[in-house]
Parts: C-alpha cells; sequence; structure tokens
C-alpha cells in the first residue's frame, strides 16, 4: 500500500522544514493523495531559545527549502562573515572561523547568519502556508504511540487520534516518539549546564559618536572562566545578543526559563564575575546594560541510539541533539531534506524498511562524527588556570588552521547530493 498519511509529531524547526521538504519532493500536482500534518503540543507557534549561528550549509539548507527568501524579504537576523575569537585577558585575536570563504562572496554564495529562533520559526511557517498539502495542529501533546504492520496510531492528551502511513518524531531532545516508542530507555540527561543569554540596546552602551562595538558581526570571547558569545542578530544592528555557559541546578522547565529576583542578580553577577578582567572594551557595559537573562539548560543525548522502527523514524534533536557549539539546526535541516530526498528516490510504494535503513547508511557515520567533535570541551564554563588558559589561546590558532579546510569542504556540502544504489 502505497504511504499517504505522513504525521509530523512537532511543529519546530525540525518538523517544519521536514514537512516543507516532503511536501516539495510530492507536491499535489502529482502526488494529490499525499497529505502532511504537524502536530505541536503548544497551542501557538512559539520556541524557546536565544539567537542561533547559521552556518553555510544551513542557508543552503534554508534556500533549498524556500525559507532563506522568506528571512531575506522579512531582513531577519543579521549576516555574519566570521566569527572572531579573542582572549578576554590581553584582547588580542586569536583567529576566526571563516564564513566569506578566500574569494569574500562565501561558499557555494553562502556565508553566515545569526537569527532569533522565533525569527527562523515565523519564516518556516511563512512557508508552510502556501503548500495546500500541509496542515498544522496545535496542542497537541502526545501520549500514546501504537504501531501495526499497517499503520501508526497517535493518541493525544485531549482525547483525539490520529492515524498515519508514516510518523516522524521530530519533537526535540525530549522526544515523546522516542521515548513512548522508538526507545524507551533512552533520555536525555541534564549537565549541569544552562546558557545564560539576553540582549543589550547599542544605544544604551554606545554614545552615538563613539566607536562600534570590537567585533564585526560576532566575537566569541575566550577566559579562564569560560566563554562569552557577542554578535549582532538583528538586520538594523540595533541590540548585541549575548550568551555564556553556567553551572545551575536543574529546574522543572526542561525549555528555558527567565531568570527572576535573585536568581537574575546572580546571573548578572556571575556573567560579570567572568568578564571583570577583560581587556577588550565595552564589555562589561554590554553585561550590565541586559535588562533581562534567560536560562536555557543543556541537556546531552549521546549517540549512538536507535532512530526508527516499522514506521516511525526520527529526525534532528530527537534522533541526536548536538552539544551547544554542534549547530543542531543545521543537522536537523539536513535531516529533512535528505529524508524527503531518499523517500521520493524509493518511492511511495517502497517498504518503509528500505527508506529507513539508506536513510541511516547515508546520514548516520556524519551526525556521530559530528557529536564527537562539538563533544570536545564545549562545557566552557569551569574556571581554569592561568597557564591552562595560555596554553588553550596558544593552541587555537593551530586547531583553527588545522580544522579549517574540513569545516570548508562542509560548507560546500549539498545535502542533494546523494549516491544511490543503481538500479
Amino acid at each position: 500500500m502505497a504511504i499517504s498519511r505522513i504525521l509530523v509529531i512537532g511543529g519546530g524547526m525540525c518538523g517544519l522544514a521536514s514537512a516543507i521538504a516532503i511536501a516539495q519532493a510530492f507536491p499535489p500536482s502529482s502526488q494529490p493523495d499525499v497529505r502532511i500534518t504537524v502536530f505541536e503540543l503548544r497551542d501557538v507557534p512559539s520556541t524557546i531559545g536565544g539567537a542561533v549561528n547559521l552556518t553555510p550549509t544551513a542557508l543552503r539548507c534554508l534556500d533549498i527549502l524556500g525559507v532563506l527568501e522568506e528571512l531575506k524579504k522579512r531582513k531577519a537576523g543579521s549576516e555574519v562573515r566570521a566569527i572572531q575569537i579573542f582572549s578576554l585577558h590581553t584582547g588580542s585575536s586569536l583567529g576566526n572561523i571563516d564564513y566569506s570563504g578566500p574569494e569574500g562572496n562565501g561558499f557555494g554564495g553562502y556565508r553566515g547568519w545569526r537569527i532569533a529562533r522565533s525569527d527562523l520559526l515565523q519564516a518556516l511557517l511563512a512557508v508552510i502556508q502556501k503548500l495546500e498539502n500541509v496542515e498544522i495542529v496545535y496542542s497537541k501533546k502526545v501520549v500514546e504511540l501504537q504501531e501495526s504492520s499497517s499503520a501508526v496510531d497517535v493518541t493525544f492528551e485531549d482525547g483525539t487520534h490520529a492515524t498515519g502511513d508514516l510518523v516522524l518524531g521530530c519533537d526535540g531532545i525530549h522526544s515523546s516518539t522516542r521515548m513512548k516508542l522508538v526507545e524507551l530507555d533512552r533520555k536525555p540527561t541534564y549537565s549541569g549546564i544552562a546558557a545564560a543569554y539576553g540582549y543589550a540596546n547599542v544605544a544604551d552602551v554606545f554614545d552615538s559618536g563613539e566607536k562600534r562595538p570590537f567585533f564585526r558581526d560576532t566575537g566569541l570571547t575566550m577566559s579562564r572562566s569560560g566563554a562569552l558569545l557577542t554578535t549582532f542578530a538583528d538586520d538594523s544592528r540595533h541590540r548585541i545578543y549575548l550568551a555564556a555557559l553556567m553551572e545551575t541546578k536543574e529546574q522543572d522547565s526542561l525549555e528555558g526559563w527567565r531568570a527572576a529576583g535573585r536568581d537574575q542578580e546572580a546571573v548578572r553577577n556571575e556573567v560579570t564575575r567572568r568578564t571583570r578582567d577583560a581587556e577588550l572594551p565595552h564589555i562589561k557595559e554590554m553585561v550590565q546594560s541586559v535588562r533581562e537573562w534567560t536560562l536555557y539548560p543543556v541537556y546531552l543525548l549521546p549517540p549512538p541510539g536507535k532512530w526508527h522502527t516499522g514506521r516511525v523514524i526520527l529526525l534532528g534533536d530527537a534522533a541526536h541533539a548536538m552539544p551547544p557549539k554542534g549547530e543542531s539546526i543545521g543537522y536537523a535541516l539536513e535531516d529533512a531534506i535528505i529524508f524527503s530526498r531518499v523517500l521520493k528516490h524509493f518511492g511511495l510504494s517502497a517498504t518503509l524498511e528500505t527508506v529507513f535503513s539508506f536513510y541511516e547508511t547515508v546520514r548516520r557515520k556524519t551526525i556521530e562524527d559530528a557529536y564527537r567533535r562539538a563533544a570536545m570541551g564545549w562545557h566552557t564554563r569551569k574556571d581554569s588556570s592561568y597557564l591552562v588558559t595560555k596554553i588553550v589561546e596558544w593552541l587555537t590558532p593551530w586547531y583553527l588552521w588545522w580544522t579549517r579546510k574540513s569545516m570548508e569542504q562542509g560548507f560546500l556540502t549539498d545535502p542533494r547530493d546523494i549516491q544511490f544504489p543503481k538500479d
């Protein structure tokens, strides 16, 4: 029996990108029976988290999905030509992660981008609204999934049901799809660390005639007390986004909470402590100008893990959440495009085991290699000695040089370039 009813669990970045990619692969003009329904836990479109970095690879994915054009139309986010890396204690440059390429026009025409999660979500929704065969249903909390040889039945907390031929679990690191069906005992663990982030208004830090910040687009400042990110994330560049990793107790909220009262002051004091010896100008003023800090807890979901059952497959963070520096959104976008291409190649009448197995063959090694790279030293919240800090600063330029070629090759990767078996 051909696949026609496709259910997507999760209306975040991965779920919406997957719906778009599959709708593009099977448009109503050629596949009028294919219907894609996205079920979202929240009652309105919303997303928790600060501003995210999009690499040239992620921008290529957004362009393929038709979302990059929407972002530019909305003037959402800010272009990043490079991430500059500095020593907080000396103010010296330690190198940069280049998104502009040798000729300055990016990799395959794409540079980097920094954008608020909420702005990216709205752009994805704008593209979804133009698709005839995609529907989004809100306030749908999954409580049970039952799978048979012919279908999957999804039960929601409100007592309603949905039945599909294929289910995509795109519901993030705390995936109900994974923990209620695909791999019941694979649960994320709290790292003990949260990302503290907030925004400072440029006008509150810099006088009208004063120079701009020490960084051009994005600055990553390294110190004995961890790293601090400072970046523009809006087209007008009227605000600066700041983020730092810090140790916190686990909270009731799994997604993010705004620090209040004493917690707000404690976060401000901790970030201030980390920047007290700064030789770079205006960092302290930026920290003090943040009016509200939000804490985003970091959970870990190490590989390998199980990705699919008979008719259900996990994509994005539900399958392989990356540590903070692992560009999870970029990998989720790639997942969406690659899976849709694999499904289109084998066809809606193919066995899902064939589709799922080939997808994993294409994807798993790439993901596990990326996780290992991202896991190396991401938890920079720990204080270190002067000697260790100097060694890290000395090694950073060499590490950037050593990894530059492979990184640039990755930036040129097109998720549509899949080597399918010959008939």
